[in-house]
């Protein structure tokens, strides 16, 4: 399973370079071998800088939109015992949540950045770096194996891409990527041997709570890396209940807080 091996995004960087580019000279052909055929014809670009579809592959163009989808009824989860890890946001969701999580009966523990301000208890780390975040979820998981994550640190916002230098963009992907990697990546034994359905992964986004796809922008583009990493969660563990949850970030905080319960 990808998700459990993966080490590093060098690993899958590394792949193009293991391939023979556009640009290197073919493998000469063994001797008596055909020569090449004629070159395929290169096809105009359309405005996008993208070829067009035409002939067998033609296709309807389509637009995502957003469509009110009643919730239906849906098993409740026993909160009560549950061991809980959630990440700190920079808005104070995490900590209404880790509160409302412990009066059900929960056991919530909240990871949060040095020096912020977090409720007692709280497992404090000096930087959500993907390796920081890996430890720390390793020392909790072995203390107290985690039945669920509820991954709030998603909603740190990411600067325009014009107004970010390379370096922290390289910094924020990641923090997108390899951060999820790192949450899962301790517990993905237990989990895949688990009870369906008494685990859960949880990550929550900011794109006006509809995906980004009610006006067309997207606010964050780094994003679509966590409901990418959820997609394939599903897959390799179909037993834990993985989702996406996309929010408002303009809602008052406990309303989000309650939302999310």
């Amino acid at each position: 399973p990808a998700l459990r091996s993966l080490p590093s995004l060098a690993a899958v960087s590394g792949l193009p370079h293991t391939q023979p580019s556009a640009t290197q000279a073919p493998a000469p052909a063994p001797a008596g071998a055909p020569g090449p055929g004629p070159a395929a014809p290169v096809a105009a670009l359309d405005a996008r800088g993208l070829p067009p579809v035409a002939g067998p592959l033609e296709a309807a163009r389509f637009t995502v939109r957003a469509v009110p989808t009643p919730l239906g009824q849906t098993p409740g989860y026993a909160l009560v015992g549950k061991t809980i890890l959630v990440t700190a946001d920079p808005y104070g969701v995490a900590n209404q949540l880790v509160s409302r999580l412990r009066h059900a009966g929960a056991e919530p523990i909240l990871v949060s950045k040095k020096g912020a301000f977090a409720p007692a208890g709280a497992h404090h780390i000096d930087s959500f770096a993907p390796d920081v975040l890996r430890r720390a979820v390793e020392t909790i998981h072995a203390a107290t194996p985690l039945d669920g994550i509820v991954h709030l640190r998603t909603l740190a916002p990411t600067l325009p891409l014009a107004e970010i230098d390379d370096e922290a963009f390289a910094e924020a992907v990641d923090e997108a990527t390899l951060g999820s990697l790192s949450l899962v990546q301790p517990v993905y034994d237990r989990w895949e041997a688990a009870t369906p359905q008494t685990t859960f992964y949880v990550a929550v986004t900011n794109l006006g709570a509809c995906l980004g796809v009610a006006d067309g922008s997207l606010a964050d583009p780094l994003a679509g890396a966590h409901t990418g990493f959820v997609k394939s969660l599903r897959r390799e563990l179909p037993g834990t209940n993985a989702r996406v949850i996309d929010i408002e970030r303009l809602h008052p905080v406990a309303v989000i807080a309650d939302t999310l319960f």
